[in-house]
Protein backbone atom coordinates (compact mmCIF):
# COMPACT_ATOMS: atom_id res chain seq x y z
CA UNK A 1 0.00 0.00 0.00
CA UNK A 2 0.91 3.40 -0.24
CA UNK A 3 2.38 5.12 3.19
CA UNK A 4 1.96 9.05 1.95
CA UNK A 5 0.49 10.96 -0.61
CA UNK A 6 1.43 14.53 -0.66
CA UNK A 7 0.29 17.50 -3.13
CA UNK A 8 1.98 20.77 -2.54
CA UNK A 9 3.09 24.06 -4.23
CA UNK A 10 6.94 24.78 -4.28
CA UNK A 11 6.05 27.73 -1.77
CA UNK A 12 5.33 25.35 0.68
CA UNK A 13 1.22 24.64 1.27
CA UNK A 14 -0.01 21.41 1.11
CA UNK A 15 -2.69 21.10 -1.28
CA UNK A 16 -3.67 17.37 -0.26
CA UNK A 17 -2.15 14.21 2.34
CA UNK A 18 -2.84 11.43 2.19
CA UNK A 19 -1.67 9.66 5.59
CA UNK A 20 -2.94 6.28 6.28
CA UNK A 21 -0.48 5.12 8.34
CA UNK A 22 2.69 6.95 10.38
CA UNK A 23 4.16 10.66 9.35
CA UNK A 24 6.99 10.15 7.10
CA UNK A 25 8.45 13.45 7.45
CA UNK A 26 12.31 12.70 7.43
CA UNK A 27 11.07 10.78 4.07
CA UNK A 28 9.50 14.34 2.89
CA UNK A 29 12.35 16.41 3.79
CA UNK A 30 15.27 14.52 2.52
CA UNK A 31 13.24 14.57 -0.88
CA UNK A 32 12.96 18.10 -0.41
CA UNK A 33 16.20 19.01 0.23
CA UNK A 34 17.90 16.40 -2.45
CA UNK A 35 15.34 17.12 -5.39
CA UNK A 36 13.68 20.34 -4.95
CA UNK A 37 16.60 22.31 -3.55
CA UNK A 38 19.52 20.90 -5.66
CA UNK A 39 19.61 21.14 -9.67
CA UNK A 40 19.80 17.48 -11.30
CA UNK A 41 20.18 16.33 -14.87
CA UNK A 42 16.95 15.37 -17.16
CA UNK A 43 15.98 12.41 -19.50
CA UNK A 44 12.75 12.01 -21.33
CA UNK A 45 9.72 10.22 -19.68
CA UNK A 46 9.97 7.02 -21.99
CA UNK A 47 13.23 6.16 -20.76
CA UNK A 48 12.17 6.70 -17.14
CA UNK A 49 9.73 3.94 -17.36
CA UNK A 50 12.50 1.71 -18.93
CA UNK A 51 15.69 2.60 -16.16
CA UNK A 52 13.50 3.46 -13.41
CA UNK A 53 15.70 6.80 -13.94
CA UNK A 54 16.59 8.96 -10.85
CA UNK A 55 14.79 11.90 -12.88
CA UNK A 56 13.21 12.50 -16.21
CA UNK A 57 11.48 15.02 -18.28
CA UNK A 58 8.37 14.03 -19.19
CA UNK A 59 5.48 16.77 -21.47
CA UNK A 60 7.16 20.22 -21.50
CA UNK A 61 7.56 22.00 -17.72
CA UNK A 62 6.64 18.58 -15.88
CA UNK A 63 9.27 16.12 -14.42
CA UNK A 64 8.81 12.59 -12.78
CA UNK A 65 11.44 10.73 -10.94
CA UNK A 66 12.40 8.35 -8.07
CA UNK A 67 14.98 7.57 -5.46
CA UNK A 68 15.19 5.57 -2.32
CA UNK A 69 15.33 6.86 1.09
CA UNK A 70 16.11 3.86 3.88
CA UNK A 71 13.49 1.59 3.22
CA UNK A 72 11.21 3.79 1.45
CA UNK A 73 10.84 4.42 -2.20
CA UNK A 74 9.49 7.52 -3.59
CA UNK A 75 7.99 8.54 -7.01
CA UNK A 76 7.55 11.92 -7.64
CA UNK A 77 5.83 14.23 -10.58
CA UNK A 78 6.33 18.12 -10.55
CA UNK A 79 4.87 20.80 -12.73
CA UNK A 80 6.68 23.85 -13.35
CA UNK A 81 4.55 25.64 -15.91
CA UNK A 82 3.57 29.37 -16.08
CA UNK A 83 0.17 29.36 -13.95
CA UNK A 84 0.62 25.65 -12.05
CA UNK A 85 3.20 24.84 -9.82
CA UNK A 86 2.98 21.77 -7.92
CA UNK A 87 4.77 19.10 -6.72
CA UNK A 88 3.24 15.28 -6.46
CA UNK A 89 4.88 12.80 -4.14
CA UNK A 90 3.89 9.00 -3.58
CA UNK A 91 6.19 7.09 -0.85
CA UNK A 92 6.21 2.88 -0.13
CA UNK A 93 8.49 0.63 1.35
CA UNK A 94 10.76 -0.31 -1.68
CA UNK A 95 10.06 -3.84 -1.10
CA UNK A 96 6.72 -3.24 -2.95
CA UNK A 97 6.42 -3.06 -6.60
CA UNK A 98 4.16 -0.85 -8.06
CA UNK A 99 3.16 -1.36 -11.83
CA UNK A 100 3.34 1.84 -13.40
CA UNK A 101 3.65 4.85 -10.88
CA UNK A 102 4.16 7.12 -12.88
CA UNK A 103 1.10 6.67 -15.04
CA UNK A 104 -0.69 6.77 -11.40
CA UNK A 105 1.10 10.05 -10.85
CA UNK A 106 0.26 11.73 -14.10
CA UNK A 107 -3.47 10.75 -13.75
CA UNK A 108 -3.70 12.16 -10.73
CA UNK A 109 -2.02 15.24 -11.82
CA UNK A 110 -4.30 15.37 -14.85
CA UNK A 111 -7.73 14.95 -12.25
CA UNK A 112 -6.72 17.40 -9.64
CA UNK A 113 -6.27 20.14 -12.09
CA UNK A 114 -9.69 19.41 -13.80
CA UNK A 115 -11.99 18.67 -10.64
CA UNK A 116 -13.41 20.29 -7.81
CA UNK A 117 -11.76 19.41 -4.45
CA UNK A 118 -14.35 17.24 -3.29
CA UNK A 119 -14.57 15.05 -6.32
CA UNK A 120 -10.74 14.59 -6.64
CA UNK A 121 -10.88 13.00 -3.24
CA UNK A 122 -13.06 10.57 -5.04
CA UNK A 123 -11.62 10.24 -8.08
CA UNK A 124 -8.04 9.57 -5.96
CA UNK A 125 -9.61 6.57 -3.92
CA UNK A 126 -10.72 4.82 -7.35
CA UNK A 127 -7.40 5.21 -8.64
CA UNK A 128 -6.36 3.69 -5.37
CA UNK A 129 -7.94 0.98 -5.15
CA UNK A 130 -6.67 0.55 -9.07
CA UNK A 131 -3.04 0.77 -8.04
CA UNK A 132 -3.18 -1.36 -4.90
CA UNK A 133 -5.08 -3.98 -7.37
CA UNK A 134 -2.12 -3.94 -9.86
CA UNK A 135 -0.28 -4.13 -6.50
CA UNK A 136 -1.67 -7.73 -6.14
CA UNK A 137 -0.80 -8.87 -9.39
CA UNK A 138 2.71 -7.95 -9.00
CA UNK A 139 3.14 -9.93 -6.30
CA UNK A 140 2.45 -13.33 -8.05
CA UNK A 141 5.23 -12.25 -11.00
CA UNK A 142 8.88 -13.09 -10.11
CA UNK A 143 10.74 -10.06 -8.42
CA UNK A 144 13.70 -8.84 -9.73
CA UNK A 145 16.92 -8.81 -7.24
CA UNK A 146 16.77 -5.62 -5.81
CA UNK A 147 19.84 -2.87 -6.67
CA UNK A 148 21.80 -2.23 -3.76
CA UNK A 149 23.73 0.55 -6.00
CA UNK A 150 20.65 2.64 -5.60
CA UNK A 151 21.38 6.64 -4.77
CA UNK A 152 21.04 6.86 -0.81
CA UNK A 153 20.22 10.09 0.04
CA UNK A 154 21.29 11.96 2.88
CA UNK A 155 18.56 12.52 5.60
CA UNK A 156 20.46 16.40 6.33
CA UNK A 157 18.53 19.88 6.99
CA UNK A 158 15.82 18.83 9.68
CA UNK A 159 14.63 22.30 9.99
CA UNK A 160 11.33 21.32 8.26
CA UNK A 161 8.79 20.40 10.83
CA UNK A 162 4.86 19.03 10.34
CA UNK A 163 2.18 20.62 11.88
CA UNK A 164 -0.71 18.32 13.48
CA UNK A 165 -2.88 18.90 10.39
CA UNK A 166 -0.17 17.51 7.95
CA UNK A 167 1.30 20.75 6.79
CA UNK A 168 5.06 22.14 7.25
CA UNK A 169 6.82 24.82 8.55
CA UNK A 170 10.41 25.50 9.02
CA UNK A 171 12.52 26.98 11.20
CA UNK A 172 16.23 27.42 8.66
CA UNK A 173 16.51 31.05 7.26
CA UNK A 174 18.46 29.63 4.57
CA UNK A 175 15.26 27.38 3.20
CA UNK A 176 12.47 30.02 3.80
CA UNK A 177 11.32 30.05 0.29
CA UNK A 178 10.43 26.31 1.12
CA UNK A 179 8.06 27.43 4.16
CA UNK A 180 5.25 24.88 4.54
CA UNK A 181 2.49 27.35 6.50
CA UNK A 182 -0.92 26.72 6.41
CA UNK A 183 -3.05 28.84 4.61
CA UNK A 184 -5.92 29.79 6.14
CA UNK A 185 -7.92 31.02 2.45
CA UNK A 186 -6.88 27.35 1.09
CA UNK A 187 -8.91 24.70 1.87
CA UNK A 188 -6.89 21.38 2.89
CA UNK A 189 -8.21 18.36 1.40
CA UNK A 190 -6.28 15.87 3.41
CA UNK A 191 -7.27 12.55 4.32
CA UNK A 192 -5.56 9.88 6.91
CA UNK A 193 -8.12 7.39 5.89
CA UNK A 194 -9.87 6.18 2.65
CA UNK A 195 -13.34 5.65 4.36
CA UNK A 196 -13.52 9.46 4.97
CA UNK A 197 -12.95 9.98 1.36
CA UNK A 198 -16.67 8.91 0.44
CA UNK A 199 -18.50 12.17 -0.20
CA UNK A 200 -22.61 13.49 -0.42
CA UNK A 201 -23.92 10.36 -2.50
CA UNK A 202 -26.83 13.14 -3.23
CA UNK A 203 -24.24 15.87 -4.45
CA UNK A 204 -22.49 13.64 -7.09
CA UNK A 205 -26.25 12.00 -8.03
CA UNK A 206 -25.95 8.59 -6.86
CA UNK A 207 -29.03 6.41 -8.12
CA UNK A 208 -29.73 3.79 -5.47
CA UNK A 209 -29.52 4.04 -1.46
CA UNK A 210 -26.31 1.85 -1.29
CA UNK A 211 -24.50 4.29 -3.96
CA UNK A 212 -24.36 1.32 -6.15
CA UNK A 213 -24.36 3.61 -9.27
CA UNK A 214 -21.93 6.46 -7.43
CA UNK A 215 -18.57 4.49 -8.67
CA UNK A 216 -20.15 4.23 -12.15
CA UNK A 217 -20.73 7.51 -12.48
CA UNK A 218 -18.03 8.98 -10.73
CA UNK A 219 -16.04 6.75 -13.23
CA UNK A 220 -17.49 7.59 -16.21
CA UNK A 221 -16.38 11.22 -15.38
CA UNK A 222 -12.82 10.82 -14.93
CA UNK A 223 -12.48 8.44 -17.76
CA UNK A 224 -14.18 11.73 -19.59
CA UNK A 225 -11.50 14.04 -17.87
CA UNK A 226 -8.75 11.68 -18.92
CA UNK A 227 -9.25 11.03 -22.18
CA UNK A 228 -10.10 15.41 -22.96
CA UNK A 229 -6.16 15.80 -20.99
CA UNK A 230 -5.24 13.23 -23.80
CA UNK A 231 -6.96 14.42 -26.96
CA UNK A 232 -5.42 17.87 -25.46
CA UNK A 233 -1.94 16.53 -25.61
CA UNK A 234 -1.17 17.08 -21.93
Amino acid sequence: MIDQFLIFRPTGQVEFNYQPGKNLSSVVNTFIDDILVSERNLKTFQQAEKDDAQEVQDEEGVTVGSYHVDKYSVEYLSVNQQHTKLVFVMIHVSVLALKSPFDFLRKIKTLYLNSDPAKFEQFFKLNLETLEEKKEEAREEPKPELKEDKKKLKGNKKSRKWNADGTFYEENEETSDLDFSTDSSTQNHGSANLNQLVGDKAHFGSKTKTGEFLVSDLSQEMDKILKEDYKGGH
